[in-house]
Parts: structure tokens; C-alpha cells; sequence
């Protein structure tokens, strides 16, 4: 399963335009939650949209949610994919669950070169 990984800034007009132009050409972009700021401006740019919204509500632990979630990311992997974080990329239990699976990601920078430094080093995926 290959990704591209996108952290959600509050506004949509704050996106790189690699990353916007990322989740415009994605075939399917999945949302780690709906409620992010900027998600009605993504599902303005690509209609193949799905959350993880219902999956904070009904795993019993961290370590269920995470496998639940990366389950249904693999189930959108079908063409390229573009997965829209909230919060730190390096930190995301979701992400090091895809990657404990084997998943190939790439990491698109939202915010300074050094960050995204920062989180490629920590998170064992490079920075596209």
C-alpha cells in the first residue's frame, strides 16, 4: 500500500499547493476526521472521501483504533491515496500502525523544511 501524507492546517488556503494538488489528483483521500477545519474545502476537491470519524467512537482502546483505522485506509487503497492527519504526522498512532503493516508512505510537508526534518527522521518515512 502506498500513501501520501498530509497534515491538515486550519485553513485550506494554508496548504502547499503540492499537497492541495495531492488530494485534488488522489483517487480516494481519506480524513482522519471530519471535523478538521479545512475538511469541507478537501471534499470540495475530491468527492472519494472517507473518515475515520466513527472509529473514535467505537474502538475499545488506542491500539483497537489504530488497527481499525489502518484497516480501512488499506480497504481505500485502491490507486493513489492521500491520507489527511490532524496533528503532528510523526506522532500519528495511525501512521505507525500503516507502517508497522508494511505501508509505503510519503510524508508531503505542510510547514517548514525543518519540521518536516524533523518528522521524516522520527517517523521512518521520507519526505516527498
Amino acid at each position: 500500500m502506498e500513501l501520501q501524507i498530509v497534515e491538515l492546517v486550519p485553513e485550506a488556503d494554508m496548504l502547499p499547493l503540492r499537497a492541495a494538488r495531492a488530494i485534488r489528483e488522489a483517487d480516494a483521500v481519506v480524513l482522519q476526521s471530519e471535523r478538521a477545519e479545512c475538511a469541507k474545502q478537501v471534499r470540495e476537491w475530491n468527492r472519494n472521501i472517507v473518515t475515520l470519524d466513527d472509529l473514535f467512537e467505537t474502538a475499545e482502546d488506542f491500539d483497537a483504533l489504530y488497527a481499525a483505522g489502518a484497516g480501512r485506509i488499506g480497504q481505500a487503497a485502491r490507486g493513489s491515496v492521500v491520507f489527511c492527519v490532524l496533528g503532528d504526522a510523526g506522532t500519528n498512532g495511525f501512521i505507525r500502525e500503516l507502517l508497522r503493516q508494511g505501508a509505503s508512505l510519503t510524508y508531503i510537508s505542510c510547514g517548514s523544511a525543518v519540521a518536516a526534518a524533523v518528522t521524516a527522521a522520527r517517523s521512518e518515512f521520507p519526505v516527498g
